[in-house]
């Protein structure tokens, strides 16, 4: 009685791009993916997938019971049905395939950030194809927040634990137009804020040449918006403050040191007691301080003198203190 019921409530649910049940005993993993596409297990689902009958709806609820499938608690084991099953592919072929529709769009990008966090560092040959569906899928669907914040959440994770295997300068340069629109075009949602900011802080670090890029898209003004939002998530501060750092030093940058550094030491102040930020911070307001070029707007913002309250109000935190130094 309760999978037949949760069967007929998921399966009416036509803009389903997400599953996650907590604290519910009765319903269990086969039977919630069961619920979503008659399937319980990684062979069966991506076997209806890859069927050749397959419509854009069937297909946006087999990446959603994907999804929930690989959120598993043992990773390991998780990972190895998924590639036995041979997932991946599966996935990569159903982004393309329904490149049109914004569901399933939402529903795939989802499922391969969950895909690049259970595997992290040991497919790492394989997150070029994953990042550029991602960036594929924000460009095709630039107004669809559901979208944005898959795509971009796959793409983060794609950077974090995969751009040693990067698709190559070119594909990271593609990237930028459309990561920095959805910080234009979504400036209060906190997801897109974060993993925009993530994500292209990441790359700016493979090459110096990407950080100029981003500088020159006018990225430091987006940074800026972004840490002055009154919001409560620290981790899209926190994500700013890098971002601001990232480019800090690249040559389009310099002429708005001041206002990244001005954000910078604002923020620092309003959230002093945070200590992710009051790391952050420290770093990229020390990248500022070291440089010749940007020191005296630095000294002028008063950046030595909120580093050190910083690290006053930070004594007994190693990783502050050494980010103050």
């Amino acid at each position: 009685m309760i999978d037949a019921a949760l069967t007929l409530s998921l399966q009416q649910q036509p803009c389903l791009i997400y599953v996650h049940v907590t604290d519910c005993a009765l319903i269990t993993f086969p039977s919630l993916v069961y619920a979503l596409c008659y399937r319980e297990d990684f062979q069966g689902v991506v076997a209806q997938l890859d069927g050749p009958l397959q419509s854009a709806t069937d297909a946006q609820r087999c990446c959603v019971a994907l999804c929930t499938l690989l959120a598993k608690e043992d990773k390991e084991a998780t990972l190895a049905e998924a590639q036995a099953a041979g997932t991946l592919d599966a996935l990569l072929r159903c982004v393309v395939l329904h490149a049109a529709h914004a569901g399933v769009q939402a529903a795939c990008c989802n499922t391969l950030s969950e895909h690049v966090y259970v595997a992290q560092r040991t497919e790492v040959a394989s997150y070029p194809p994953i990042f550029q569906a991602t960036v594929a899928a924000l460009k095709a669907h630039p107004s669809d927040v559901e979208v944005q914040r898959a795509a971009l959440g796959a793409l983060q994770n794609a950077c974090c634990f995969g751009l040693v295997g990067t698709p190559g300068v070119p594909a990271l340069l593609d990237a930028i137009p459309p990561v920095l629109a959805a910080l234009r075009a979504f400036p209060t949602d906190l997801t897109v804020q974060m993993n925009s900011c993530d994500s292209l802080t990441k790359m700016c670090g493979m090459d110096a040449s990407v950080a100029e890029a981003v500088a020159a898209a006018g990225a430091m003004g987006l940074f800026c918006k972004t840490l002055n939002l009154d919001f409560t998530s620290d981790n899209a501060r926190v994500a700013a403050v890098e971002a601001i750092g990232a480019i800090a030093l690249s040559k389009t940058a310099l002429p708005q040191a001041s206002a990244g550094i001005d954000a910078v030491v604002r923020a620092l102040r309003r959230h002093e007691k945070n200590s992710g930020l009051a790391e952050a911070a420290c770093k990229t307001l020390g990248i500022y301080m070291q440089c010749s070029a940007t020191r005296d707007q630095a000294l002028r913002v008063g950046a030595d003198f909120a580093i050190k309250v910083t690290m006053a109000a930070h004594r007994t935190d190693a990783k502050v203190r050494k980010a103050a130094k």
